[in-house]
Parts: C-alpha cells; sequence; structure tokens
C-alpha cells in the first residue's frame, strides 16, 4: 500500500496558510479565552484584538482540544493518509506534544511519529516547512522521520520584548526571570535551550539595539552553513520594519529569503506586542 504521509503541527509553529501552500500541512489551532469567552487561534481572533484585551482582560492559552486533535486525526485518515509526522512547540513551553504524543496511540490505522521540536514559533515551524518538502520530493516516511530527527537543531528562533510582563503573567518565563532591569532599559535576546525552555542568550540596554543584537546572534548561528531560510516574527512592533529586514540582509547575506510574518494570536499572549524574532533554518 502507498505511503500518504501528513505534517501536523500546531499553531504555536507560526506557520500561516501563505507558508503552506501546497505542502501536506495540517495546524491543529491552540485556543484562547479572553474572559472566560474561547476563540480558536487565528481563525475567529486577531492579534490585534488580543493585544487590545491583554491590559484590560483576562487573557489565556490553551492546548487543542482532545476532540480537535482526534477529530483531525480520523479526518486525515479519511482522507487517505497512512502516516502523520506530528511537529510540535516544545514541551518545556507546552502541553501539545504530549497530548498529541497520547491521542494519537488511539488512532487505529495510523502510523505516527511526534517530534518535540524542543522550540518555538517558527524556530519549530521552519522545520516543519522542511519537511513538508521532502513529502513533496517523495521522500518514504522512514526517511522524513530520519531527516527532521536530524535537522531538528538546525533550525530556531531568537526574539526580544518591549516588556517581561507578559511572559511572567503566562508562566513562561524560564530561566529569563530576573536578568532585566526595567529602569535601564535592558532588554534581553530570548531563545530556547536544549531542554526547550527560555532562556536570555545576551541582554543590552534600548529595544532597537536588542533587535540588531537579536539579528546579529542569528547571524552567528547561521555562520556555519552556506544557505539559510530568514523569517522576521513581528509582534505589532512600532519599529521601521523594512529598516530592520535590511539590517537582517546586510548580516545575512547568504539567506535564501528573508520574509516577515506576524505571530499567531496564541503567542502574543506571551510576548505582549512589542515582540519582535528571527527564526532560522540553515541548509
Amino acid at each position: 500500500m502507498k505511503e500518504k504521509i501528513t505534517i501536523v503541527v500546531d499553531s504555536g509553529t507560526d506557520i500561516t496558510p501563505e507558508l503552506i501552500g501546497d505542502l501536506d500541512i495540517v495546524s491543529l489551532p491552540l485556543r484562547i479565552t479572553i474572559d472566560n469567552k474561547s476563540y480558536i487561534d487565528r481563525v475567529d481572533i486577531t492579534s490585534k484584538e488580543v493585544f487590545a484585551a491583554l491590559d484590560t482582560s483576562k487573557v489565556m492559552s490553551s492546548l487543542p482540544s482532545g476532540e480537535d486533535i482526534i477529530g483531525e486525526f480520523e479526518k486525515l485518515k479519511a482522507s487517505g493518509t497512512t502516516h502523520i509526522v506530528a511537529i510540535t512547540i516544545s514541551s518545556g513551553l507546552s502541553g501539545t506534544n504530549n497530548v498529541i504524543r497520547t491521542l494519537s496511540e488511539q488512532i487505529e490505522g495510523l502510523t505516527v511519529h511526534v517530534v518535540d521540536t524542543l522550540n518555538i514559533s517558527l524556530g519549530a515551524g521552519l522545520l516543519a516547512l522542511e519537511a513538508g518538502k521532502w513529502i513533496k520530493e517523495g521522500l518514504s516516511f522512514d526517511e522524513v522521520v530520519r531527516k527532521v530527527e536530524a535537522n531538528r537543531l538546525n533550525s530556531t528562533v531568537f526574539f526580544t520584548v518591549g516588556s517581561l510582563e507578559y511572559l511572567q503573567k503566562g508562566g513562561r518565563i524560564g530561566l529569563v526571570a530576573g536578568t532585566v532591569a526595567n529602569v535601564l532599559n535592558i532588554k534581553p535576546v530570548i531563545s530556547c535551550n536544549e531542554e526547550g525552555i527560555y532562556y536570555t542568550v545576551t541582554k543590552i540596554r534600548g529595544y532597537g539595539r536588542a533587535i540588531h543584537r537579536m539579528i546579529d546572534t542569528a547571524a552567528e548561528f547561521a555562520k556555519t552553513s552556506d544557505s539559510y531560510r530568514v523569517v522576521i516574527m513581528n509582534a505589532d512592533t512600532k519599529e521601521d520594519l523594512n529598516a530592520i529586514k535590511e539590517y537582517a540582509h546586510s548580516v545575512l547575506p547568504n539567506a535564501t529569503s528573508i520574509e516577515i510574518q506576524p505571530i499567531s494570536p496564541a503567542l502574543g499572549i506571551h510576548t505582549g506586542p512589542e515582540a519582535l524574532g528571527i527564526a532560522i533554518y540553515r541548509y
């Protein structure tokens, strides 16, 4: 029987329909609650609506429901999918990976491999997009799984925030706590460590300077590779994105592309409106 492989991600990987294109990738949306009213990430709520509510309402994110996960897997099976590679954001930041792993064992007639990227946003998503390309190229399930696991450390994200208040509120502060002095306007450059938990890579005074340092840090990560894909992740920064993109081009000359994408509403809950990130995949 011929394999039909589908990549399944959660919306915390920040893969938009535009990025998916014609790849066999399905996104399971996270859930958002504002004052006890429930929304579906990227479906019936926008990041701007989330940011408008952050300081006046009780705003939370939660995992895709078990019903959503099982329903999507059953739908894929009914449409002919025989194998699934589920690629999720870090288990150190979300329970999504564990829930998908547990529920996938209840679905008969599907072979499922679950990948913990130990990453967030397009640090996880760029790996999933590459996996989608490998499927399109005709690689087998075993080959796709092998390549995903082998390339997991070639994908990452660095980001900075205007304030740590939102990471602290959401309990996503990880190892970043105590590293920022608001009085001195010191901003962190944050990434995920080998356990998939946020940590401070470096810190610098001033938001604009932190953005440049963040891009420099990505360039350091990229320097071992002859080519790499780069995506700048924007919450709702007031900084000049064209100027930021130009700077990224200047220090990342071997980028196959440098795109700008919005972060998902669910992630915006924990970063606040001034979050700006850079995701990179080394080829």
